[in-house]
C-alpha cells in the first residue's frame, strides 16, 4: 500500500530574525538515516457495494517501503508480484526541520489483478503527526483514539473488477467512524521508520 513544507509568511518590509536560534536537528538527522517505513491506519469504516452499505473494522496500510531522503522530504516505492496479483505500495511526505513532526504523509496501495485497472486501490493523507519515539534503529509515530481525526486529512478506497468485459466499480468507502470497535479496540495511526531491511508492521 501517500508532506507539506512549512511556509513562513512575513509582512511586507519585515526581515527574518537573524538572531533566532537554529532548530535542534538531532532527531531529524536520525530520521534521515532510516531506509524504510511502514504505515497503518485502523478504524471502523463504512462501504457501499452495489447499493448495500456495510460497516466493519478496516486496516489500510503499506509495509516495509524502501525510502530515500532529500532535505526534509522522503519518498518510497515497493512492488511485490505473485501469479495472481501485484501489490504496489508508495509513500511520500516531509518532516519539520527539528524532526518532531510529520507535516504531511501520503501513502497508497494498489492491488491489481488481470489489468492495472482491476483491483483494490486506496490512498490516505495524514498531516501534523507527532513523532513520539526515537529508540535504537526504530522511530515511531503512534496516535490512538478519536483524536486521530485531526491528523487524517483524506481517505479514499475503491474496488473495481471486470464483468462481461466491462470494468465496474464494486465497492467504495463512504465514511469512517473514529469510535471504538465492537471488541473495544480504538482507532489508531502507527508509523514506523526503520534502518536496514526491517520487518514492517506485524499482522493485525
Amino acid at each position: 500500500m501517500p508532506l507539506i513544507a512549512l511556509l513562513l509568511v512575513l509582512p511586507f518590509g519585515c526581515a527574518p530574525d537573524l538572531d533566532a536560534s537554529e532548530p535542534d536537528t538531532t532527531k531529524a538527522d536520525l530520521l534521515k538515516k532510516t531506509t524504510n517505513m511502514s504505515v497503518r491506519l485502523y478504524g471502523i469504516m463504512e462501504f457501499e457495494t452495489f447499493g448495500i452499505v456495510f460497516r466493519h473494522p478496516t486496516t489500510l496500510e503499506v509495509l516495509t517501503v524502501p525510502i530515500g531522503w532529500m532535505l526534509d522530504s522522503f519518498r518510497g516505492f515497493r512492488e511485490e508480484k505473485t501469479p495472481t496479483q501485484t501489490v504496489t505500495d508508495q509513500v511520500h511526505g516531509t518532516i519539520t526541520p527539528d524532526g518532531q513532526w510529520m507535516t504531511s504523509l501520503v501513502f497508497t496501495r494498489r492491488i491489481t489483478h488481470t489489468s492495472p485497472d482491476d483491483g483494490v486501490f486506496y490512498e490516505v493523507t495524514l498531516k501534523n503527526v507527532p513523532i513520539s519515539s526515537f529508540e535504537n534503529e526504530l522511530i515511531t509515530a503512534n496516535e490512538i483514539g478519536s483524536d486521530i481525526l485531526k491528523h487524517v486529512e483524506k481517505v479514499s478506497y475503491i474496488e473495481k473488477s471486470y464483468s462481461n468485459g466491462q470494468l465496474v466499480t464494486n465497492t467504495v468507502l463512504v465514511s469512517t467512524d473514529w469510535t471504538k470497535d465492537a471488541a473495544g479496540l480504538a482507532p489508531y495511526i502507527l508509523i514506523l521508520f526503520e534502518e536496514g531491511e526491517g520487518g514492517g508492521l506485524p499482522p493485525c
